[in-house]
This record gives structure tokens, sequence and C-alpha cells, in this order.
């Protein structure tokens, strides 16, 4: 009975034994590494609206010309196109050519500008060549059919000078500059003229844009936007550049925004829906030809100026948020892509740049003049690469789809048509 004690005494010290030796050399958990930042996605593409026919395509407007070249002969009247690429940035045609084929005055016609006006999509023809008079023409395109609605041959009222700035408001009625002193309202019911005042300085048109029922002239050597709304036989000045400067140029920023620049290279965010300057900033590299602005990132993407990049290069500045209208941002600009090529054979790759933004595909087009690979072509070609608008990859980005565009010697104007 002892030795039965005795033996169980043992085999118990042995298990506490053999459990704290276990617990002992039991391996100490390593700490959790702390959590890595995941990269941000980049945003997905918005829903699309409930879009009728050919609303939420993308046009791409190429206003036709009237000059010789780069040495190649032009003829006098150069047919304009509105090209198309679907929802899903398919090429389908062409508005004009294909939709409407045989208007009048396709062949006569040149040096075409483009609003958006509610229901309309409105091309001026600065030049109309159809009779000897000096006139112009204006189209109105149902915006969900393309179909030209209205078709107006104009002759300026007591001269003989062409069009030389317009836009269109959502009623269709268009607001026109023929001279310094010369403007006019047309109604497009009846294509009666009816003579507007425009205040600023007795200064040539520098520009013209619109936003459904608000339209805007500027005028050289001035620092002031005249406003237009529907009906209305005067302007309204409102103040853009300080005193002492003067605006130099327009750029149409897409939708409802402008980007004005003035002698000072300051640059203006104007909202023409609301009829006043958002932003004020300068940039770390000038502007070309071309900005568009995205209101959802508050990015603007530009053309460059300089002699080195021959506006072949892309940049990328962002709008720091919650900064007052009054404060002029200093923004860095950042390389967002280079159009590639161009050696002496193709020295003319890169020009007449163009961007334009596609807010339903999130996604930023590039178009340029292609005259390269040895001497002209037969005749011009224009391409369009796609981008991403917001990317998670280093800078500069890679194009997404490239197209070619034959006879399309300026893509001036590359924007959704958007239902309202």
């Amino acid at each position: 009975m002892k030795i039965h004690s005795s033996l169980s005494l043992l085999l118990v010290t042995v298990a506490l034994i053999a459990g704290c030796r276990s617990k002992t050399n039991e391996p100490t958990p390593a700490p959790k590494p702390s959590p890595e930042e995941q990269p941000k996605k980049p945003d997905e593409p918005k829903p699309h609206k409930p879009y009728e026919g050919y609303e939420g395509y993308t046009l791409l407007h190429d206003g036709g010309q009237a000059r010789y070249h780069y040495n190649e002969f032009v003829e006098v009247a150069v047919s304009p196109h509105l090209f198309l690429l679907d929802r899903t940035g398919k090429r389908v045609g062409d508005a004009l050519a294909d939709l409407n084929k045989d208007y009048e005055g396709h062949k006569d016609i040149c040096e075409t500008q483009l609003s958006e006006a509610g229901s309309y999509i409105a091309l001026l023809a600065k030049y109309d060549f159809s009779e000897s008079k000096h006139a112009s023409r204006l189209l109105l395109l149902d915006r969900k059919s393309l179909k030209i609605q209205r078709n107006i041959r104009i002759e300026e009222p007591n001269d003989d000078n062409w069009v030389r700035q317009s836009f269109t408001l959502s009623d269709g009625s268009t607001y026109l500059a023929f001279s310094k002193r010369s403007f006019y309202r047309l109604t497009p019911e009846d294509g009666k003229l009816s003579p507007i005042t425009v205040g600023g300085a007795w200064e040539y048109p520098l520009d013209a844009a619109s936003w459904e029922d608000k339209g805007y002239f500027f005028r050289r050597h001035d620092r002031v936007a005249l406003q237009f709304s529907i009906g209305s036989t005067s302007s309204t000045s409102i103040e853009i550049a300080p005193q002492g400067a003067t605006l130099v140029r327009v750029y149409k920023a897409g939708g409802t925004y402008l980007i004005l620049r003035d002698s000072s290279n300051r640059y203006y965010l104007f909202s023409m829906k609301e009829g006043r300057v958002l932003a004020r900033f300068t940039l770390t590299e000038s502007a070309g030809r071309t900005m568009v602005y995205d209101a959802d990132t508050q990015m603007i993407f530009f053309a460059g100026a300089s002699p080195e990049t021959k506006e072949r290069t892309v940049y990328r500045v962002t709008l720091a948020k919650d900064t007052p209208a009054e404060t002029i941002q200093r923004l860095e600009a950042k390389l967002y892509y280079r159009v590639s090529g161009r050696t002496e054979s193709d020295s003319k790759v890169g020009l007449q740049m163009t961007l334009g933004i596609n807010t339903d595909l999130r996604q930023l087009y590039v178009s340029w003049l292609d005259q390269g690979r040895g001497g002209p072509l037969l005749h011009h070609l224009s391409k369009v690469v796609t981008l991403p608008l917001t990317t998670s990859e280093d800078l500069p980005v890679k194009r997404l789809g490239l197209y070619d565009f034959h006879s399309a010697a300026d893509l001036r104007d590359i924007l959704l048509n958007s239902s309202r």
C-alpha cells in the first residue's frame, strides 16, 4: 500500500514537471506586423444616365478650315466633321456626313464653332461661300437624334462681314459678333436678327461661350466677361482680372467651366452657370491651346507650351479644396502624358493638341495632328488617345486606346453629349 502511494506521488510529480516544461518551452507569439497602407483604387466609372438616342456619345468636332496647311493645298471650303464614339468608346461614324448627308450648304461652309445649348448642339459656320456676299450659317442639331432642326444662312445687316464669334443658348437663340460694334441676336423660329448692346472696350471679340441660359462674350484688351441671358438685349459686366491686366485667352474647360488667362499669366476658373470666378491660380508650366477641368477631382489637365514640348505634353494640377476664390494658388504641374515620336521626319507630330473629358467613362481624350513619317500624307490624319482620369500608376500614364481620324486636320472640341 505504501509502495502504491509512493508510485502515485511519483507519477503526479513527473506529470507536473512535464507540464511546466511544455509550458515554458512554448514559443512566444511574434508581434503582428502593422497593416500596410493599401494603394488607393482608381474611381470606378459612374453608371450611365438613362440616355436616349445619341445622348451619352462622345462628339469630336473638326471645324473645317480655309487656308494652306503645311505646303498642302486645301480647298476654300472644307466640310466640318462631328465624329461619334458610342457609350462604350467604339467609333460609329460622323453625325454630319452620315446622318445629315444632304443639308444645304454642306459643300460651301467651313470654320465652324460648336455650342451646347439645351436640347441642341449648335454649329455656327463662320464662312458660307454659297453666294458672292459674305455670309455665315447656323446649324441647330437635335441632341438626341443629331439631325439638323434649323439651317439658317446669316448675312450682316447694313454691312458685309462674316461672323467672328458666337454662342447659342438653350432656347436656340444665337448671339453673333460681326465686328467691334456689330452685335446681333438671332431667333431661330424666323431667322430674324435684332441688334444688341455690348459693353466693355470697343474692341474685336476675343472669344464667346455659353451654358444653357447664359452666354458670354470676351473682348480683346478687356478684363471682364460680358454676360447675356435668354431674351436679353444688353450685356452685364462681370469683373475677372484686376486693374492693369487684360484677358488674353479663353479655354473651353468642359461643361459649365471656362479657364481664362490674363496678361500677367494668371488663370481663373470661371463657372458660366454661376457667373463667377471659382478659383485663381498660377502654373509652373505655361498652358498651350487647350485646358480641361474635372470637377469631381478638382484636377486641371493642359497642353504644354514651351518650345521643347511643342504642345506634345499633357500636364496635370489639382486645385486645393476649400481655398477662397480670392486666393491665388501656385500649382505645380506634373507630367501626365507625352505624345511619342518626333524626329526630323515627324517634326509636326503633336501639333493642334486638344483635350476632352468623358465623365461617364472617367476618361481623358488627347488629340493631335499626325503629319510625320517622312512627309505629309495625301490627306490629314488626327490621332486620339484615351487616358484614365484618375490612376494609382506612376506618371506619366499609359494610354487605354487609340483612334485614327482621317481627313481631320484640327479636332477642336471633344465633349460628352450628355442630357441635362
